[in-house]
C-alpha cells in the first residue's frame, strides 16, 4: 500500500490542515464502518486527529456540512 506522501497528500481532506509535527495524519473512513463502509483504500482519506475524532461515525457529507456551518440532521 502506498503512503499518503507517495500519493502527494499533505493536508487533511476535511479542513485542509497541513500535516506536520503538531498535526498528525490519520486514516478516516469516508463511509464509516458503522454505516457499512469497508476498510479499503477507496474509502479512506487522510484526516487530522481533530477531524477524525470529530467526524466519528458520521458520513463525510455530514462532517463537511458541519465544518461549513450548515445545519445537520440528528447525529446518531
Amino acid at each position: 500500500m502506498r503512503s499518503w506522501e507517495e500519493l502527494d497528500v499533505w493536508s487533511c481532506a476535511y479542513c485542509d490542515a497541513a500535516f506536520g509535527p503538531k498535526v498528525v495524519c490519520q486514516a478516516d473512513h469516508v463511509v464509516p464502518l458503522a454505516e457499512g463502509g469497508v476498510h479499503e483504500l477507496w474509502n479512506l482519506v487522510p484526516a487530522c486527529e481533530t477531524c477524525n475524532l470529530g467526524k466519528s461515525d458520521r458520513p463525510a457529507e455530514a462532517w463537511l456540512a458541519f465544518l461549513a456551518g450548515e445545519a445537520l440532521t440528528e447525529r446518531r
